[in-house]
């Protein structure tokens, strides 16, 4: 015996504010859910605190291990420029470029001043004597004369020679 199959058209409901809120109605909130939530609630409210503390914690563990790493590698790098100072051919190398030490029978070479100077300026230094045309001993005295007996504020006072300031 076939049987047939029945099919079943979705059918579209009209869109209120009664459908859509309908669902929310459905819901139905029983003692054992409300004091589930609850205990949810409380259980947030006293781990926050704690896992707040915990990741501190960790961010701090993991920025001294940083530290400590950093500090390994200095200590490293110590360990093998003291490794070195025990080599007796570096010491008598470093006493030689340093202290200008030499050994008993070696002759040392010292020389001063050893960089060349170029010569920028070609030009010939002029013979003749240059005269200046004001005395500038005088100018110099008569503007700190100027300066300190004048009641004068600064913008007004004048320059001997005729320039304002």
């Amino acid at each position: 015996m076939i049987r047939a199959r029945k099919r079943t058209v979705p059918v579209a409901l009209p869109q209120s504010d009664e459908a859509t809120g309908s669902w929310l109605r459905g819901i139905r909130f029983s003692g054992f859910t409300m004091l589930a939530l609850g205990l949810l609630i409380v259980a947030i409210m006293v781990l926050a605190p704690g896992l707040r503390i915990f990741v501190e914690q960790r961010n701090e563990l993991a920025d001294l291990r940083a530290q400590v790493s950093q500090q390994q590698e200095q200590v490293t790098k110590m360990e093998a420029e003291r490794a070195r100072w025990d080599d007796p051919s570096y010491l008598r190398a470093q006493a030689r470029n340093r202290l200008f030490f030499v050994m008993p029978g070696d002759v040392s070479y010292l020389v001063i001043n050893d960089v060349v100077v170029e010569q920028d300026d070609t030009t010939l230094v002029s013979k003749s004597i240059q005269m200046t045309e004001t005395d500038w001993v005088q100018s110099v005295f008569n503007s700190v004369m100027v300066a300190g007996l004048s009641s004068k504020p600064a913008d007004e006072l004048q320059v001997v020679g005729g320039t304002d300031k």
